[in-house]
């Protein structure tokens, strides 16, 4: 994580980060960056008392968390996504929905524009959108044997969406101020052999996160990057498609035996991380007075961090 504010950290019971919370405490110098490898289902949530405006773009699995969360803090929220069926199950939970491609600046302009007048202004945008996963190697193979279409489709795709994701909701938090979040993958942290286009959208991803948080700064407009180091839970680690993509990652990590946090009886793997992920996000949500954190990466809890 990259500077802290200890003064936004709210108490909790079993599986509060204790990682997060002695960072906190020991009041992190800006530029300090922190692999998570703990669970987070307590973090956060500090504005539950008074809720706020919310837009989720892409609210299928770690989104649907993220909306599930905010809502139980009594946040006003607008869901996003491409699918009626992926909506529907947000309607249900007490979401405003929008069927929209959160790619398509007009279109994204048009929610935002919504969600404001519907829910009576907007304080946090967060960009949950999977990556799509284009035909052929994952992560476009060596670069040698690649060719431009393939860099294209993986790595500047991934970069496009987030730099419109940025571009719409600074537009759209200008007036008052307010939190834009991006969750990409661990990608956006070292490259692989055969993954160097994936990774090229996943670090430009993180580099525009950067540029963005100190642009915006002066106009009141905190920006994070949460950085999902590994695929996310299940058998085979799978999320948002079929090769374990989440934002801009890709590797099987988890199963039964990673459980992380404290869990209810029968309550699964993948349901205790999303809410681990879904709470930092509703940390983030609320950025300190004195200091602020604009990165957080959460690693596997039993793993080895790599930073």
């Amino acid at each position: 994580m990259v500077g802290a504010g200890a003064d936004k950290v709210s108490g909790g019971n079993a599986g509060t980060a204790v990682g997060l919370a002695v960072g906190l405490a020991a009041g992190m110098p800006v530029g300090m960056t922190v692999g998570l490898a703990v669970g987070m289902t307590t973090v956060g949530g500090v504005v539950s008392d008074t809720g706020g405006s919310a837009v989720v773009l892409g609210a299928r699995k770690t989104g649907g968390a993220i909306v599930g969360r905010l809502l139980a803090d009594g946040w006003r929220v607008t869901a996003v996504a491409r699918s009626a069926q992926t909506l529907r199950a947000v309607r249900d939970r007490g979401a405003r929905t929008v069927r929209a491609d959160a790619g398509d600046p007009d279109e994204l302009r048009r929610v935002l524009d919504g969600a404001r007048a519907e829910q009576g202004g907007l304080d946090l945008v967060v960009n949950a959108v999977a990556a799509r996963v284009p035909p052929g190697q994952f992560g476009g193979g060596p670069i040698a044997d690649a060719d431009l279409a393939t860099f294209r489709a993986w790595g500047v795709a991934v970069a496009e969406q987030a730099f419109v994701f940025l571009h719409a909701g600074a537009d759209a938090l200008r007036p008052d101020g307010g939190t834009l979040i991006q969750l990409t993958g661990g990608s956006s942290l070292r490259a692989q052999p055969g993954r160097g286009a994936w990774a090229a959208g996943a670090f430009a991803t993180r580099a525009l996160v950067h540029a963005a948080a100190n642009e915006l700064r002066a106009d009141g407009i905190h920006v994070a990057l949460v950085i999902i180091d590994g695929a996310i839970g299940g058998t085979h680690g799978v999320i948002g498609g079929t090769h374990g993509v989440i934002g801009g990652t890709h590797g099987v990590i988890g199963g039964a035996h990673d459980a992380i946090g404290a869990r209810t009886d029968g309550e699964s793997d993948l349901a205790v991380e999303l809410g681990e992920i879904a709470s930092t996000v509703t940390f983030l949500a609320a950025p300190g007075t004195l200091r602020r954190v604009h990165e957080v990466q959460l690693s596997r809890a039993g793993s080895v961090w790599i930073p």
